[in-house]
């Protein structure tokens, strides 16, 4: 095991080539290999004989006005309140039987509902003296859902199990059974370039079966996840892939929890090095157009995903359009102005934006698309709607009245 604060290649050179699933979807707490046997949590590898132990925590965290009435309680009775029970014991034994704990008795969970929150936390057992716990927040909290948390501990379940049965040999252990010449270890040292573009070849495939990137369901998430792990090997063990290093930031862009200036900002950046390098690609128009539908997902994701306007889901095609249209000049104007395009369509089409004079862009989108009209406030068409049905229901209501 490696517990030294790891950047991102290394923990993934650590972990080895090989079939990788990621538990909870984006935030890396946990990787495993399934091919070498190893896994890593939070940032530190182990291999699956060193997990000895696992057991579910449940937690019920109050607000702060729920804490000061409790506090309060606390000086006029001198009883504790415990806001903590443990569940189960081993995963790998049964689940779900309380061993301690209680909740706060004068609290209603029904007139506070939303001054509760239970979060489950998994306390992993492993063999290391300096720091024999690893602990995973799960369960119901912000950032990992029920049925991830279940995906969780069942891993856990199988994991101890083949431990015990002998299963989960590590790959030193399989190395000295079956000797060579050439260790496992040094084998996947490096990739050739015909491996190399295989992968990300393998990557673009699963790229385009994914519809809707940007509303994120469970089948998005799961192949998101392949791609990021084909992405994360080809940046670990192949040569520096301008590809492979932008994607695994564009697909982080949908789990970062910065403000959306923020990911504007260093989506924006990485596109500079991706453009300049598809550029010097023979399928150079292939690739931009793909960057252009790319961008376009990323930008409704930002937009459809945070509860107030988004200005920096637009304005961010806007300045990709003229960052396109700056580097390539007159032959990519096509595709600055599809990026423009793009751009106020996204404005129109969430509908709670302070409408934007877009007349600079529509000059220039004309220039190549004469027929161009700007596309109309859908809330306002919704808006619209509603009072026809708000007059026609009045109208009825007053009607009925009146014969009654």
């Amino acid at each position: 095991m490696d517990e030294t604060n790891l950047t991102s290649q290394e923990l993934y050179r650590q972990l080895g080539l090989g079939n990788l699933i990621t538990y909870p979807y984006g935030l890396k707490k946990i990787i495993v290999n399934t091919d070498t046997h190893k896994l890593s949590i939070n940032n530190t590898v182990y291999k699956f004989t060193d997990i000895i132990d696992v057991e579910s925590v449940s937690e019920i965290v109050h607000s702060d006005v729920v804490d000061a009435i409790l506090n309060s309680q606390r000086k006029s009775n001198t009883s504790d309140v415990i806001k903590r029970s443990i569940i189960g014991g081993a995963v790998a034994g049964p689940l779900g039987a309380v061993v301690g704990g209680a909740t706060a008795s004068k609290i209603d969970k029904n007139e506070h509902p939303s001054a509760h929150k239970e979060i489950t936390k998994l306390i992993v057992s492993v063999n290391n003296l300096e720091k024999p716990t690893e602990v995973i927040e799960a369960g119901r909290d912000d950032y990992v859902d029920e049925k991830e948390f279940i995906d969780i501990t069942n891993f856990f379940k199988i994991l101890l199990t083949n431990n015990r049965n002998g299963k989960n040999t590590s790959i030193e252990n399989r190395i000295y059974q079956h000797p060579s010449t050439e260790s496992l270890e040094d084998k996947q040292q490096a990739l050739s370039q015909e491996q190399v573009n295989d992968m990300l070849a393998r990557a673009r495939k699963l790229k385009e079966d994914i519809k809707d990137l940007y509303f994120f369901d469970d089948n998005t998430k799961n192949t998101v996840n392949k791609i990021k792990s084909i992405y994360a090997q080809v940046q670990a063990f192949g040569e520096q892939s301008a590809e492979a290093q932008f994607y695994s930031s564009y697909f982080d862009s949908f789990t970062e929890t910065s403000s959306p200036d923020a990911i504007k900002k260093q989506y924006i950046e990485h596109s500079r090095t991706y453009l300049e390098y598809i550029a010097t690609r023979n399928n150079f128009e292939g690739l931009l157009n793909e960057f252009i539908d790319d961008s376009y997902n990323l930008a409704k994701y930002i937009d459809w995903h945070y509860l107030q306007p988004v200005r920096a889901s637009y304005f961010m095609l806007l300045e990709l359009g003229d960052m396109v249209d700056a580097m390539f000049g007159g032959k990519c104007r096509d595709e600055s102005v599809a990026l423009w395009e793009k751009a106020i369509a996204v404005h129109h089409e969430a509908g709670d934006h302070k409408r934007e004079d877009f007349r600079k862009y529509i000059d220039k989108i004309k220039t190549v698309n004469q027929n161009y009209i700007e596309p109309k406030n859908q809330t306002g068409c919704l808006s619209s709607i509603l009072v026809c049905v708000l007059v026609f229901c009045s109208i009825t209501c007053g009607l009925l009245l009146t014969i009654s």
